[in-house]
């Protein structure tokens, strides 16, 4: 297999373990993506590669980065990703709440003046 085929297989893995992991149908992603349900199983299968539009699409959709859905990494530390993951899952309302505690949360830690490393 070559370099750019195993790319496309890796992506579509990483592409389907997302849609399955957040409950999102082949046919909700492929709308959310603009693209055809067939296109959406050939990029998940690597048998099809996909625009930068559609890249897009799918980082929005799948509420995660570029980086990751190309290279299994993010720049993020693992621990924000995961919260960044689980954010995602949460309606408008309960994200706003969290959102507003760890904002909080971090001024407490900044008024004890901890050092950061």
């Amino acid at each position: 297999m070559d370099k750019k085929t195993d790319l496309s297989v890796q992506v579509g893995k990483r592409i389907r373990a997302l849609r399955q992991e957040q409950g999102i149908t082949v046919e909700r992603l492929a709308e959310a993506a603009d693209i055809s349900v067939q296109y959406m199983s050939e990029i998940e299968r690597g048998k099809k590669n996909m625009t930068i539009p559609i890249l897009k699409n799918m980082v929005e959709a799948l509420h995660t980065s570029a980086d990751y859905l190309l290279f299994g990494t993010t720049e993020l530390d693992p621990a924000c990703d995961i919260v960044s993951r689980r954010l995602a899952e949460l309606i408008p309302v309960e994200r706003d709440m969290v959102a507003r505690c760890l904002l909080a949360m971090t001024r407490i830690l900044e008024d004890l003046g901890l050092e950061r490393e």
